[in-house]
């Protein structure tokens, strides 16, 4: 193994030295070699840029952090009580989620959202909500593949939030409940 330094050999010795020094030194040694460990990393430069270059030259995209994940990491470290604050920030955020996938699944389907008669110039969560609660009263009637587009609307929209498996397991359940 290649060594940069003078410094960085007499830490690699007393690395190797390590498992043979006396029990009540060890401790002391393990602490000497935590702090150059640390002086180390402190000499460094930084290592997150905003954005990278990569070999060809092209910027990678820039650092876009996931709230959500780290919500989700965090919680298990947090009492009680904050970590019902942080299932609140997680519900915000599936909320705002759903609400997102509701406005791009109507942009993309008008012709469907014109004949269940569903308004979608109400662009308010409150009005969405109420609008998709409305919609869900009549889907049990509508689990029939030859209804008219749009009596499914608000099926068709909780579908295409469905990952692929869980959709193919659904429509089989679907399948079967209707054959019955």
């Amino acid at each position: 193994m290649p060594i940069q330094n003078e410094r960085e050999r007499h830490i690699a010795m007393l690395k190797a030295a390590l498992p043979y020094v006396a029990p009540e030194n060890r401790h002391a040694m393990e602490i000497l070699l935590q702090a150059n460990s640390l002086i180390s990393l402190a000499m460094q430069p930084p290592s997150a840029d905003i954005s990278i270059s990569s070999i060809d030259g092209e910027e990678s995209e820039p650092f876009m952090p996931d709230p959500e994940a780290m919500l989700m990491n965090i919680r298990e470290y947090c009492t009680k009580r904050e970590s019902e604050t942080i299932q609140v920030l997680l519900n915000f955020i599936h909320a705002d989620k759903l609400f997102k996938s509701y406005r791009e699944f109507t942009n993309s389907h008008p012709d469907m959202l014109e004949a269940a008669e569903i308004n979608n110039n109400n662009s308010t969560p409150l009005s969405i909500l109420f609008q998709l609660i409305n919609g869900l009263g009549s889907l049990s009637g509508n689990f029939n593949k030859d209804a008219s587009p749009g009596k499914n609307f608000m099926m068709e929209f909780l579908m295409s939030q469905l990952p692929p498996e869980q959709k193919t397991a659904f429509q089989q359940i679907q399948g079967i409940m209707g054959n019955s």
